[in-house]
């Protein structure tokens, strides 16, 4: 049982202006991303073209017409390890694991030099971001699957350098990439090295052109039930049994009836040649494949709660999802309430704590 009371399996920083000048390795640094101030608004540029502006993320607690478009609004804590721990302690959050904002568009990049790049230089920043304070933050690496070899060169160093997962691509634009064997190298190495891969929305490979694209794609989870189809149609979790998958901030009301659609499809024996796939023969169906292998990460999804048993409750985990617009920060007590009324104790604590503290090793 962890010592902690309160975990956030999601939450983020706000990446600060100088990380890729200064973690960029030197062949790439004249053209790693740089934060350009234009109409009032700091943005992440690349090539000369926008990556994305992570000081908007950083929303937490403000009312919704509040700006925080430049370097100046981001709270000390997004960005600041000391400054975190009394903003998150004002939230009752103990431990955190710790997800990117803007770097989580590293994936649209298109040259696969300055992309690789970009992304060793973020694993390398936050790598030593969490390791002022190891036992409350845990960091994800950032793992780009167009090459099998050298996913798995940064998976392996990551799991060295103390880092408890990695983060894939949610989306590269096409519905089966996940059900290509291509990827199986990966899959495994994962399983051995017991490093959780992670599909965070917005982490896409196309880009995102505008808000209202943005919008759909956090509030419309269909690329995520993309992603994990695939995944389970595809033999994945019956080839790697072991491997963890964990879906972030695509909340999880919407499981129980993915979930049922594909049992139900899988179970009946006429619709066979129709929809042939890697389990028909397995003896498992869908819906298990998904309570073994797939975990899930919540902030304020009640409907997501109220099917916990359908999902498994030993795969949810709450989050903060600080310091983010969608984020519960600093008044989480008072959502929680409104989330896990009527959840047993036992239970609630799994939700809250023992789920993460298991997943990712916070004692």
């Amino acid at each position: 049982m962890s010592n902690f009371s309160l975990i956030s399996a999601d939450s983020h920083i706000i990446e600060p202006p100088n990380l890729w000048t200064d973690y960029t390795e030197s062949a790439y640094k004249e053209r790693a991303p740089k934060v350009v101030r234009s109409n009032g608004k700091d943005t992440f540029v690349v090539d000369g073209r926008p990556l994305m502006g992570p000081w908007g993320a950083c929303r937490a607690g403000k009312p919704g017409e509040v700006a925080s478009d430049t370097v100046e609004d981001v709270y000390p804590g997004a960005w600041d390890p000391h400054a975190r721990l009394v903003e998150q302690e004002k939230d009752g959050v103990q431990a955190e694991v710790i997800y990117p904002t803007g770097a989580l568009r590293l994936f649209s990049i298109e040259e696969p030099g300055l992309r690789r790049a970009s992304i060793r230089a973020y694993n390398n920043w936050i790598g030593d971001w969490c390791s002022h304070y190891p036992d409350r933050h845990k960091a994800l690496s950032l793992i780009d699957v167009e090459d099998n070899d050298e996913a798995i060169a940064e998976l392996r160093r990551s799991k060295k350098n103390g880092h408890v997962g990695g983060i894939i691509t949610l989306s590269s634009g096409d519905p089966l990439e996940y059900w290509d064997e291509r990827h199986d190298p990966l899959w495994a190495e994962a399983q051995d090295l017991e490093m959780p891969l992670h599909l965070h929305v917005i982490s896409n490979v196309r880009q995102l052109p505008d808000f209202n694209d943005v919008l759909v794609e956090i509030f419309v989870n269909l690329t995520a039930q993309q992603a994990f189809a695939s995944m389970i149609y595809g033999g994945i979790f019956e080839r790697f049994p072991k491997l963890k998958i964990v879906s972030a901030e695509n909340e999880a009301g919407w499981v129980g009836i993915m979930l049922d659609k594909m049992d139900h499809l899988i179970l009946r024996p006429d619709r066979r040649y129709a929809h042939k796939h890697n389990i028909w023969d397995t003896g498992v169906l869908p819906s298990e494949y998904f309570r073994r292998n797939i975990a899930m990460s919540f902030i304020w999804d009640k409907s997501g709660v109220a099917v916990r048993d359908w999902i498994g409750i030993e795969n949810l985990m709450w989050a903060n999802d600080y310091p983010h617009a969608d984020s519960s920060w600093p008044d989480s007590a008072h959502f929680r309430e409104h989330l896990f009324g009527g959840v047993p104790d036992n239970e609630r604590r799994m939700l809250e704590v023992e789920n993460a503290a298991k997943l990712y090793g916070f004692d």
